[in-house]
């Protein structure tokens, strides 16, 4: 009776693991900026996370347009707006480093107010960008973007 409770845990546990390994692969392997693992923007955009966990956004030619982190982003049929907190620029700018100090890298990071802001254009492929906050306010009024697209 008790070896074949043994046993009996054994095969549960060797399942277990097995589904969790199963898992690793599976979003290893489909971990390709894919539709499948990306919000669809539509017209070939997709936003989502990366191995990072910051949120990028993709262009329709499967290459990665905003590296992030993305801060905020609205999207209609014809245009995506984005706000940027523009990870190696602030690392360049600000002189952190990631590599041998990374809480106290996350501390500044996190306490910096620098963003960089975005427009694409999906009907026409384009991208405007980066901006500060009044050139992407300028760039936004000449493209005559309706104003659910404004990010503050």
């Amino acid at each position: 009776m008790k070896h074949k409770l043994i046993k009996i845990s054994l095969i549960v546990y060797l399942v277990y693991i097995i589904i969790v390994i199963s898992s690793v692969i599976l979003f290893i392997y489909n971990y390709d900026g894919s539709e499948s693992t990306f919000l669809n923007l539509g017209k070939g955009y997709s936003i989502g996370l990366d191995p990072n966990s910051d949120l990028v956004l993709g262009g329709s030619r499967n290459n990665l347009i905003i590296s992030g982190p993305i801060i905020k982003y609205q999207y209609d049929d014809k245009y995506i707006t984005v706000k940027e907190k523009p990870r190696e620029k602030i690392d360049t700018l600000f002189k952190i480093d990631r590599i041998n100090k990374l809480d106290e890298y996350h501390r500044r990071f996190d306490k910096i107010k620098y963003y960089n802001y975005w427009i694409i254009d999906k009907s026409i492929d384009s991208v405007f960008g980066p901006y500060e906050k009044n050139d992407f306010r300028l760039k936004f009024k000449e493209l005559n973007l309706p104003d659910s697209l404004m990010i503050k």
